[in-house]
């Protein structure tokens, strides 16, 4: 649709007014050293690592602490739902990528979070950021992904502020420092520590509250839960319209003193109707996941994280993979250090055959190897560690002395791209690491995201957002900047956004050197020269 005369500048005003209200408070008010603001899947959760770590902090300092949280629309009632049931009924909810939220996280000292936050977020000094994310990645993920690499941007920029990383094991955290670029970059400490949300696993008596609390008896209890399928993943393979028709088939196999619940993405279960199934029912909704898990006879999965977290509970693990080929073709998954040892079916009669039968295989070795940190303590050592500076986990650090260069590229275009990689691969090796930077904003236009192509997978990489979060009058100056306007207002305002972006989209990174190849975005190499790297010829 054609936009009307006028609309962008109307749009690019209506969003300096919310800049200018959130990034006052960024200039103007004090970091509260009482506020924890802990988020779990950007607003559509409260659960995992963050619900446990919360909790901890709720039980061990009473008051001391005010926990803040940030809810979507159409998640709040859910995650109120959660807070209650955990006695979290004090945590203060605000509407997700609203001013109140930015306001709350340029405000609190402690920062907690499974995922990302906002691009619009500038980390500050003074404030603690611990980032959990949320699973051992089977999945390709960001730079190591056939598609989609562009959209690296603002994992890699929450990976690298976060003065904490949290990983279970080293192959998770191989794996998430590699395919985000980060490896020898990040400045702030890893722990070594297990996840919170699988201490429960450790827990003898989760089994028993569990069963008891939603009356399964000694029903054997089945829990299916699928990854999440790209729509058009699923038009690919058919996975969305088989799925009824598998979910019929296992109800029909059946019987009364077996249960089996199904938790999938919630646009999934859009398209399936649990209501007609005797044996088969949706997961309930008032319970962190892997305490109910907890009650589970067997997991049924496919190439989601949770079999790494689940294995912890000794418990059999099934993994449903009738689409294997076309998934991993589409999404691509990682190779396994050590063998996964849980049986793989493809069809319902397989399923239901394995899901029956006791465990026939041997979890030590990939126990050892992909949760060798977990523990039944995991949250208060955490919580301990960071804010009672308790030396209370094992921790390391990755950062590596050497030269690195931010080269930018902004849409990836063939040229001048393919001849400066070609010119690097010829030179001889050096400590010197070259990061093709490019701009999501520049790539997200159809015609270039098949510019993606012209960088090879596994390159080392620098995304960033390629947009400006500008108040009003940083706006307007600007625009009277590149009216060729110098007067000390402009430049005043002009410093300000450009500092602050330096530090948005570069952080704490330690470029050196800066080389521009090419891109649309003018206003890159002005807040390169903020992030502390020098220009320099290519």
């Amino acid at each position: 649709m054609k936009r009307l005369p006028g609309s962008r500048a109307i749009s690019n005003i209506r969003e300096c007014l919310i800049n200018s209200e959130i990034y006052s408070v960024y200039y103007k008010r004090p970091i509260r050293d009482d506020i924890v603001f802990a988020e779990s899947r950007n607003g559509k959760d409260f659960a995992g690592n963050v619900l446990r770590l919360a909790v901890e902090i709720n039980e061990r300092y009473g008051g001391r602490y005010k926990i803040c949280t940030a809810a979507t629309a159409d998640c709040t009632d859910h995650i109120r739902q959660i807070l209650s049931c955990y006695g979290l009924d004090n945590v203060q909810i605000c509407e997700y990528d609203s001013k109140q939220h930015i306001q709350m996280l340029e405000t609190a000292a402690y920062l907690i979070n499974d995922t990302t936050f906002p691009f619009r977020y500038v980390k500050r000094d003074g404030q603690i950021y611990l980032n959990t994310w949320h699973g051992t990645p089977y999945k390709k993920m960001g730079n190591d992904k056939h598609e989609g690499r562009h959209l690296i941007d603002n994992i890699q920029r929450n990976l690298m502020q976060a003065d904490y990383l949290l990983f279970p094991g080293r192959y998770c955290e191989e794996k998430m420092t590699t395919a985000h670029c980060i490896e020898d970059m990040y400045q702030g400490v890893v722990l070594d520590e297990g996840y919170p949300r699988n201490s429960v696993f450790f827990d003898p008596d989760a089994p028993s509250r569990v069963r008891e609390a939603y009356g399964l008896g000694d029903k054997r209890v089945y829990v299916y839960m699928p990854t999440f399928r790209e729509r058009s993943a699923q038009q690919d393979n058919g996975s969305a319209a088989d799925l009824p028709m598998i979910m019929k088939e296992i109800d029909e196999h059946l019987t009364d003193d077996e249960i089996m619940y199904v938790k999938l993405h919630p646009l999934a279960m859009q398209e399936l109707d649990l209501s007609s199934y005797m044996h088969i029912i949706q997961f309930p909704e008032d319970i962190e996941p892997y305490e109910f898990l907890t009650a589970c006879t067997c997991l049924i999965t496919d190439y989601s994280s949770v079999f790494y977290d689940f294995a912890n509970s000794r418990h059999k693990i099934v993994r449903f993979i009738y689409d294997e080929d076309d998934y991993s073709a589409s999404r691509g998954l990682y190779d396994q250090p050590v063998e996964i040892p849980f049986p793989a079916v493809r069809t319902v009669s397989e399923l239901i055959s394995e899901i029956r039968s006791g465990i026939d295989y041997d979890d030590s070795a990939f126990i050892e190897c992909y949760c060798t940190y977990d523990n039944a303590d995991a949250a208060e050592k955490i919580i301990r560690h960071i804010f009672e500076k308790a030396d209370t986990c094992r921790h390391h650090r990755i950062y590596t002395e050497k030269e690195r260069v931010l080269v930018y590229s902004g849409d990836l275009a063939r040229e001048p791209l393919t001849g400066f990689l070609e010119n690097l691969q010829s030179m001889p090796e050096s400590n010197t690491d070259y990061y093709i930077c490019f701009s999501r904003v520049a790539l997200r236009k159809k015609s270039n995201l098949g510019n993606l192509d012209n960088l090879p997978v596994g390159w080392p990489v620098y995304g960033i957002n390629g947009k400006l979060f500008l108040t009003l009058p940083e706006y307007l100056a600007r625009r009277s900047s590149r009216r060729g306007s110098s007067k000390p207002s402009v430049n005043s305002q002009k410093e300000r956004y450009l500092s602050r972006e330096a530090r948005r989209s570069f952080l704490n990174t330690s470029f050196g050197r800066f080389i521009y190849l090419s891109g649309d975005n003018r206003d890159i190499t002005e807040v390169m020269q903020y992030s502390g790297a020098k220009s320099s010829g290519r």
